[in-house]
């Protein structure tokens, strides 16, 4: 499928080139293309399409069932124009520092915490497979840990940090959790697969043992950034249900701030505490719309330029893009979704991925470094001083929005 749907898109963006179709009709039939494979397959073969005509060979397949998002490399996809660098690769193929763990709850063991239509498994394998892509991310694929619905529980969780923290040493350490998350009488938790909503403290990830394993990544990590997309907001919840009181916000800062305690740590969490998050994306249904944007951003739609994008380039995009799909979600009314970063001092762009080949750089890099900045005191400001910094930060969303 991959393979005929590339050539697809090379005979239209021929056609197209030759005058054989007009504007108007190539649009139509890229959207029809969107319509029946997803506009995130789509839209990722159709960049490395249009970089380069030559022919390459896929990635490795995923070992945790099919991938159905943007990781996937196109026969066309470009090389990489300059060598990269020994301070992202050892080998001048691969962010050979990249160590990442990725999990993704969908199919809970118990029934009335299941998110229907497996949006953050989805999320999870499709992340895991970008990130080994060689032609986009290019972690190397021994480096990607996945954990996926019955694969996630506790006790795996717990380990894969702990194996993580062995084998991160000194390089970059990615830890994405996409899943539900909950209040309890301990704090906020994380809830695993086999998570149960009568006994949450001990069968979930709490704020207390999810910190704890997480130093332990951090103490030998020289960068550590951890992505958090746990408060779904599931259209079929029931308002009245079983799950109510656990379906809720997003964590709050005493569970994401001890996360990050130098400048190299990062966090960013789907929504800012007290929003939810869309458990299924309007530009694709198969993703949440957290994990769709992201997915777009690290398959080359960050903003930037260099060999790699770094937190701050993917954040920049997030913070455009996901609000705008949450407008147009309907969960009783309009979702409102706004990405939050936290660091606990600034420090530098720290680079996540490489930039896909091909990829196209965009974006005000000023822009986008007030724009952290603000979000970094908005994140600590209350009252008055709040209204204070709202609206130099959607003037700079509102910039960095028609430049993307």
């Amino acid at each position: 499928m991959r393979d005929d749907l590339a050539a697809t898109l090379r005979s239209l963006r021929d056609l197209h080139a030759m005058g054989l179709l007009d504007d108007a009709e190539y649009a139509d039939k890229l959207e029809r293309l969107r319509e029946r494979f997803g506009h995130t397959i789509v839209n990722a073969l159709l960049r490395v399409v249009v970089a380069s005509p030559e022919s390459r060979s896929g990635s490795p397949a995923d070992a945790d069932g099919p991938i159905t998002g943007t990781g996937l490399t196109a026969p066309g996809a470009a090389t990489r124009a300059e060598p990269l660098p020994a301070s992202l690769s050892a080998d001048g193929m691969h962010f050979s520092y990249g160590h990442a763990l990725i999990v993704g709850v969908s199919e809970y063991a118990h029934p009335h915490l299941r998110l229907p239509g497996g949006t953050t498994a989805s999320d999870a394998r499709s992340l895991a497979s970008l990130l080994r892509d060689p032609h986009l991310a290019a972690y190397p694929e021994q480096q990607v840990r996945l954990l996926v619905d019955g694969k996630a529980t506790r006790n795996f969780v717990l380990d894969a940090l702990e194996e993580l923290a062995h084998l991160v040493d000194g390089g970059t350490a990615l830890i994405c959790f996409s899943g539900r998350g909950a209040s309890t009488e301990a704090g906020y938790a994380l809830l695993p697969f086999d998570a149960d909503p009568a006994r949450l403290v001990e069968t979930a990830l709490t704020a207390e043992v999810f910190q704890r394993r997480v130093a332990k990544v951090r103490e030998r990590a020289c960068r550590l950034v951890v992505l958090l997309n746990c408060c779904q907001a599931a259209e079929e919840d029931d308002p009245d249900g079983p799950v109510a009181a656990l379906s809720g916000a997003a964590p709050p800062p005493e569970f994401y701030r001890p996360l990050s305690v130098s400048s190299d740590q990062v966090v960013i969490s789907s929504a800012r505490p007290g929003q939810r998050a869309g458990s299924r994306s309007a530009v694709n249904p198969r993703h949440t719309i957290f994990g769709e944007h992201l997915l777009l951003a690290l398959g080359g739609q960050a903003p930037g330029a260099g060999p790699a994008i770094g937190v701050f380039d993917l954040f920049a995009y997030l913070r455009v893009a996901v609000p705008a799909d949450g407008r147009s979600l309907q969960h009783h009314e309009a979702l409102l979704q706004e990405p939050l970063f936290y660091t606990a001092a600034l420090g530098e762009n720290l680079p996540l991925a490489l930039r896909p080949a091909g990829g196209v750089a965009g974006g005000d890099s000023a822009a986008v470094q007030r724009l952290i900045e603000l979000e970094l005191r908005l994140e600590a400001a209350d009252g008055e001083a709040v209204y204070g910094l709202l609206g130099e930060r959607d003037e700079i969303l509102a910039a960095l929005a028609a430049s993307l």
